[in-house]
């Protein structure tokens, strides 16, 4: 459990001016109102995190528990996850780094969260799948052709997107 004076600021809740007065003046008086209450609430935020879990990584599996720590959204901020502390978690910086590497699985409070990796796209095989089908549906055209409007088009190419099995699930529920 790494606890040093680098987490002493979180130790205890300052008011949003004693916590700015550590601060660079020039620098402080370039933020704007609503960037310093958002600067200050999420320190309010970190301290508590930090606080509720006693300055030490929650990850059960953590192998560097003297690594610097962090605070981790559950919730992504990029999905929308909020600064606050349901949302947020305290891990060191190796246990962090590693989960959003997609290397490492975090698990805490019994639950156990990953990135999921996503299978690669192979782009030349889907272009030339399409390729195909387009010289076919020409080919197909050509011998039959028909008339119908844009928007019948439209609904068409939409039902072909849907996977037959999700189409006999629907009629089945009706």
């Amino acid at each position: 459990m790494k606890q040093d004076n680098n987490y002493e600021i979180y130790k205890t809740v300052k008011s949003q001016e004693e916590y700015f007065n550590s601060w660079d003046k020039k620098n402080y008086e370039m933020l704007t109102d609503d960037l310093k209450k958002a600067i200050y609430s999420r320190y309010v935020v970190k301290c508590f995190v930090f606080q509720r879990d006693g300055f030490s990584c929650k990850n059960e599996n953590c192998k560097s528990p003297q690594s610097e720590l962090t605070m981790h959204h559950i919730k992504f901020q990029k999905n929308n996850g909020k600064d606050s502390v349901k949302n947020c978690v305290t891990l060191c910086r190796s246990c962090h780094n590693r989960f959003h590497r997609g290397k490492d699985s975090i698990t805490f409070n019994g639950m156990t969260y990953q990135i999921s990796k996503s299978e690669s796209v192979n782009w030349k095989v889907i272009r030339k799948q399409n390729k195909k089908l387009r010289k076919d549906l020409r080919a197909e055209l050509a011998l039959n052709p028909i008339n119908i409007s844009t928007a019948l088009f439209e609904q068409l190419m939409r039902f072909l997107m849907i996977d037959f099995d999700q189409i006999e699930d629907n009629e089945e529920d009706d």
